[in-house]
């Protein structure tokens, strides 16, 4: 019939299959929703039809959600309602459908895919491990708007279906039919005819039509009462109040129960489609499409056709906190590790750091304990360099020091092979001289993980002049695999995240020393959207290592990006390195940290003329603005998005704010030029405009007009 969707008829049971064409998954477009409809008009001239399977022509998945591209696209709220209540319309037409329905879910049933499952009578589920159901919609800004928050309140409870739809998170086959998602389980092998069986069954039995289950004690005015308010504290505490979906995914669930199917379902259409078109909704969508690009891009101009060298074995040179973090991330995605230390001492902190993520991850129940053994069992050790000329990838995770690094891998060059690829995982320091002395430079690159590594998405990919495209494609090819997001930028003192986010915690030291409190700094920041303030984030680093970045970067940028003052004395005069000493700008005691009042007596305090005219966060979004136009201008990242999946993936800048260039771009080049000039004439060079910003304001240009220069 149509070009997604096909009938099949076998006597008094009917197939209805989606395929959609030249598309690796299904999605519910409105041409697929169409065909939808169409179909259901077949099968309501039926009457000798009495059941209905609605199944996936792709195997291993069944409708991944509904078209983001058409959700993206939306921009006036008559359009995004008119649009929710056909497709609810057309999932009503299926529900109500004379004869038994039932979805058979075989791999990922998301968004509107599980809604289409739950417009059905039956959910049945295989033990396919890529088995997952879920509404992730909070996730772009909005709420379930093909009846998702009002049908699964109805199967499983308003309680447990809250917690699916406000985490987006999906859930696995075996927990879905544990909760009354599913209603049935077969195996992925036998699916077909054991789903027959069991559908003929229910015909031959004469089953009606599921009935709501009756939860009058939880669906009671004083039980919603309760549930919505312990449930919408719980939200606030890890949103803030800066996502609006989450909240009014509660508020529609439990406004719709009690009332009748139609009625809930036009509360949720008219809350749908306030949010869709949201400036807050559209900054998560475009930061949905850059997100799928970056794990799709191969790091190369054009996304040029390279075939990437595979990689199986992988030595990681350097077994501290970072180096075993590397190693339990490869193994994880089943590469052989081989770990290269000095002493045994060192190899044993690598496996000790290996045992605590896997430790963590146990205790939260996201790894079964066959699976943590299987990490580690991948993992070899030596402390010598014999063994690595079977890796694909030596991956240096040493001390930050230029000197060593260069003898490092002068000395590795001798014991792997000509195809290895030698990368370096240096936060700061040039790749173009640490390679230059190599014999085959063509071959080594920088690839920057992110503290903690089995946490911090961002990778940040560092090609030399003289590396070629293939250990660039590679390497790319390698982070992805991983579960990594990576970002190529050019080589620069910094890169690009530590580049833009130094000046940031910088700033905030130089506030502090003009009197305000370290409490102050932090909370400001954190109700911006930070998930952590500047102060609380350089004690996570080490102050150490944060001075000695700064120090790396004044030498490439002068009195731009110099440490701040009263740094050293904290780091060199007093030990004062932050969580892993127990003391810097906090005081960690174990239980938590408070603020280190202290400090006052050690770094005297200043006078600013201009925090209360202008304010503790601009300032401090100013200057990584500020050197973002730089980045931007010098060609060190490719585009405006690159470099805000870099600062939201490698720092966490709020993603409801689209990104730091998003940000600017919202506040306007000319407002923050002018905010620029007014600080140079008070506090000096480190808030001179960037050469690129008089372009941008002569021009009337945003940041995402502008393209990297190289």
């Amino acid at each position: 019939m149509g070009v997604n969707i096909s009938l099949k008829f076998k006597e008094t049971i009917a197939e209805l299959i989606i395929d959609v064409p030249d598309k690796k998954v299904n999605v519910l477009s409105m041409a697929v929703m169409q065909e939808l409809d169409a179909a259901i008009d077949q099968l309501a001239l039926k009457p000798e039809l009495k059941a209905l399977c609605v199944l996936s022509g792709k195997k291993g998945s069944f409708v991944a959600g509904a078209d983001i591209n058409e959700i993206q696209s939306i921009s006036e709220s008559d359009d995004a309602i008119r649009i929710v209540q056909k497709g609810q319309s057309i999932l009503n037409r299926l529900s109500t459908l004379n004869l038994l329905s039932v979805a058979l879910v075989d791999g990922v049933a998301l968004g509107g895919g599980l809604e289409l499952a739950l417009a059905c009578d039956y959910i049945v589920v295989t033990d396919n491990p890529k088995t997952k159901l879920g509404l992730p919609e909070v996730g772009l800004g909005i709420i379930p708007g093909f009846g998702g928050t009002q049908r699964l309140p109805r199967k499983i409870g308003l309680k447990e279906a809250i917690k699916m739809i406000i985490s987006g998170k999906p859930i696995d086959a075996k927990k879905a039919q544990k909760c009354g998602v599913a209603d049935h389980m077969v195996s992925t092998s036998f699916a077909g005819q054991e789903m027959t069986d069991w559908l003929e069954h229910k015909v031959t039995s004469n089953a009606s039509k599921p009935q709501i289950k009756s939860r009058s004690l939880e669906h009671s005015w004083l039980s919603k009462t309760i549930l919505k308010r312990l449930i919408k504290k719980k939200i606030l505490s890890k949103t803030n109040g800066h996502y609006p979906a989450p909240l009014a995914a509660l508020n529609v669930a439990v406004k719709g129960i009690g009332k009748e199917l139609d009625d809930g379902l036009a509360i949720e259409a008219k809350r749908f489609s306030e949010l869709v078109i949201s400036k807050k909704s559209k900054n998560l969508q475009h930061l949905f499409f850059q997100s799928e690009k970056v794990k799709k891009h191969n790091g190369v101009p054009n996304n040029e056709t390279i075939k990437p060298i595979p990689i199986h074995q992988a030595a990681i040179f350097g077994a501290g906190l970072m180096g075993g973090g590397i190693a339990w991330l490869l193994s994880k995605h089943n590469i052989n590790i081989r770990l290269k230390d000095v002493n045994l001492d060192g190899i044993q902190k690598g496996f000790a750091q290996g045992h605590k993520i896997n430790k963590q991850l146990l205790k939260l129940r996201k790894m079964k304990k066959f699976q943590a053994m299987g990490i580690l069992d991948k993992w070899s050790s030596t402390t010598t360099m014999k063994g690595l000329k079977q890796s694909d990838i030596v991956i240096e995770a040493i001390v930050e020091d230029m000197n060593i690094k260069k003898k490092v891998f002068g000395e590795l060059e001798e014991y792997v092979s000509e195809t290895t690829i030698l990368a370096s995982n240096t936060s700061s320091l040039s790749i173009n001289d640490m390679g230059k002395d190599l014999k085959h430079p063509e071959r080594f690159i920088g690839m920057h993980f992110f503290s903690p590594v089995n946490r911090m998405p961002l990778v940040e990919v560092i090609p030399s002049e003289k590396t070629n495209k293939e250990t660039i494609v590679s390497t790319v090819k390698l982070a992805q695999k991983c579960g990594k997001m990576p970002i190529v930028v050019q080589d620069c003192p910094g890169f690009l995240v530590n580049r833009i986010l130094l000046p940031y915690i910088n700033e905030a030291i130089e506030i502090w020393r003009e009197g305000v409190s370290i409490k102050e700094i932090d909370k400001t920041m954190e109700a911006f959207g930070m998930p952590v303030g500047p102060l609380a984030l350089l004690d996570e680093v080490g102050l150490d290592i944060g001075l000695k970045v700064s120090k790396v970067l004044a030498e490439g940028y002068g009195e731009r990006i110099r440490p701040a003052e009263g740094l050293d004395q904290l780091v060199d005069e007093h030990q004062l390195f932050g969580k892993k000493s127990g003391k810097g700008f906090y005081i960690h005691n174990g239980k938590g940290k408070y603020p280190n009042e202290s400090l006052r007596k050690i770094v005297p305090k200043t006078v600013g003329d201009q925090i209360a005219s202008l304010g503790v966060k601009d300032r401090m979004m100013l200057v990584m603005i500020n050197e973002a136009v730089m980045c931007l201008s010098d060609g060190i990242v490719a585009s405006a998005d690159d470099l805000d999946i870099a600062m939201i993936f490698g720092t966490g800048f709020p993603p409801f704010r689209g990104g730091l260039c998003k940000y600017a771009d919202s506040v306007g080049m000319n407002t923050i030029y002018d905010q620029l000039v007014s600080l140079e004439k008070l506090y000096g060079v480190r808030f001179k405009p960037a050469p690129g910003f008089e372009r941008l304001v002569q021009h009337n240009q945003t940041l995402y007009s502008m393209k990297g220069a190289k």
